[in-house]
């Protein structure tokens, strides 16, 4: 009786820990047919930007040491559920901080920081509209002021 009790717990435990994984959640994300995952460090950001374009990019992109980009254009249902419901459970799971939590309609913004001491930080932006989901995770030395601004240039690209 206590192996079959200590098996439950171990797989409620190993739920639980899934649904709070962000790099798992986008690893299945990108699994679904017409997902697109671009993977970029540091250098290959600095030369992805055009010059004239690098004095108008946000302050915290420059601190930025590497960005993960997930986009599925036409996500599968229960695809789209499953990854909503992980985002909601990492809001309240207490291993991320949600920075700030969006929803209109059939749309959906999500910013989470993982929760550190130091300025090494992974931020994710969930962003999904119909059956259309970007999320991306950017990885890199972020102050406090750099978090409220990344929050701050989300919530202006979606006016």
């Amino acid at each position: 009786m206590k192996k079959i009790l200590f098996g439950l717990v171990l797989l409620f435990v190993g739920q639980v820990v899934y649904a709070q994984d962000l790099n798992r959640l986008m690893d299945d994300l990108a699994k679904v047919e017409s997902a697109q995952r671009q993977v970029m460090d540091r250098d290959m950001l600095s030369k992805s930007i055009p010059e004239s374009q690098k004095d108008k990019m946000p302050d915290f992109m420059s601190k930025a040491d590497s960005v993960v980009a997930v986009i599925v254009q036409h996500c599968p249902q229960d695809v789209n559920d499953k990854i909503q419901e992980g985002i909601s459970e990492a809001e309240t799971g207490g291993v991320y901080e949600p920075l700030a939590t969006v929803k209109k309609e059939n749309n959906r913004v999500s910013v989470l920081s993982s929760k550190g001491e130091d300025e090494n930080k992974e931020v994710y932006i969930y962003v999904a509209g119909g059956d259309a989901i970007v999320f991306v995770k950017m990885s890199g030395k972020f102050t406090v002021e750099d978090l409220a601004n990344i929050v701050k240039e989300q919530q202006k690209n979606d006016k």
